[in-house]
């Protein structure tokens, strides 16, 4: 019965680990394959600030005006 629970176990595991192994290989070929845009959707949604970090502050310095 000890070995059924241990074999039992190392086949989910094993399992697990190719779906891990398919997923992240998957998702991105779908996305690639269907040239879906939602990078280029969210991107326009959020608004980003172009410019260069100031260590001494903290801040953002703008190289650009806003929009």
């Amino acid at each position: 019965m000890e070995n059924k629970r241990k074999i039992s176990t190392r086949m989910r595991i094993t399992v697990m680990y190719l779906v891990a192994i398919l997923l992240i290989i998957l998702v991105p070929l779908i996305f690639i394959s269907f040239g879906s845009g939602i990078v280029q959707k969210l991107g326009k949604k959020i608004p980003i600030k172009e410019g260069t970090f100031d260590p001494e502050t903290g801040g953002l310095i703008l190289d650009k005006s806003e929009r």
